[in-house]
């Protein structure tokens, strides 16, 4: 038994040994294929390790970023916070002094009588507690309608029409033959430009004659007030023409253009009123 078992020992190393030669030649066989497999191992080690460090510079950067934008986003805050201390601090005087001159010419003259304001409602106070308490009630439609008013009258911010832009469901519901290959973004740009022209044009009326005639439009001031009157008849408040479109956006109402402006039409944006030979575009909206 004890030489059958260090026979079968004997055989076990030998096989071991066996083994070992056969992984060794295997390895000198393919040793080129190796070295290549170990250089390629070593040039993606190489390109991973410039990744690495390319990819620290970027976090460094948006680390840096990150606190330039906690610092911008903190100073955000502290001027939210003025201008509602700001706007929740506005003196009653200033709020009421501006919304409606008339109704506090009317209150001086009539003494203890508030007149009605926008047709609807009527306040009573005495004279002597206005000057006491410094409190003037008012009976308003809104209170957002006073706080834009206040706003106007604070910086002169004057009243300009402004057409709303088209949305994804209402351009879809434009007939296929009226707006052909036209996309909802030339819409929305000729609704942009068209506003632009509006602004211009009725910062110069809300400006007044002395301010035109110190600007050298005075004959455009008088032009557009002249047409105003025209248009009166129209029942219309807001108004632009062809040639107002040309002055301020710098190019004609073109067949595109004119074709968006049916578009326009449909949607009830804007509506065509024609008086002898001149085409006025009104604004609906």
């Amino acid at each position: 038994m004890e030489s059958e078992l260090s026979i079968e020992d004997a055989l076990a190393k030998q096989c071991e040994i066996l083994d070992r030669l056969q992984l060794e030649t295997i390895f000198i066989k393919s040793r080129n294929n190796l070295t290549e497999d170990v250089l390629f191992i070593q040039e993606s080690a190489i390109n991973l390790s410039s990744g690495l460090s390319l990819l620290k510079k970027q976090i460094d950067r948006l680390k840096e970023n990150n606190s330039s934008c906690q610092k911008l986003l903190s100073l955000y805050q502290k001027l939210n916070e003025k201008i509602l201390h700001m706007y929740e601090n506005i003196p009653a005087e200033l709020e009421t002094a501006y919304v409606n001159i008339d109704e506090n010419e009317s209150i001086e003259t009539n003494g203890d009588n508030v007149s009605h304001l926008n047709g609807s409602s009527q306040l009573q106070s005495t004279k002597k507690d206005r000057h006491k308490n410094a409190d003037f009630s008012y009976v308003l439609d809104d209170e957002e309608s006073t706080i834009k008013d206040c706003k106007k009258a604070l910086f002169n911010e004057p009243d300009n029409p402004k057409l709303l832009l088209l949305t994804k469901e209402e351009f879809n519901k434009v007939p296929k033959y009226m707006i052909g290959r036209y996309s909802l973004q030339m819409v929305n740009s000729l609704v942009n430009s068209i506003n632009q022209v509006l602004k211009a044009k009725y910062s110069l009326l809300s400006a007044g004659k002395a301010a035109a005639r110190k600007k050298g439009e005075l004959d455009l001031y008088l032009h557009y007030k002249k047409q105003d009157i025209i248009c009166e008849n129209s029942g219309c408040k807001y108004f632009f023409t062809a040639e107002d479109y040309e002055k301020y956006i710098k190019t004609k109402l073109d067949r595109i253009a004119l074709k968006l402006i049916m578009v326009l039409r449909h949607c009830k944006r804007i509506r065509e009123y024609r008086l002898k030979k001149e085409l006025y575009y009104i604004v609906l909206s």
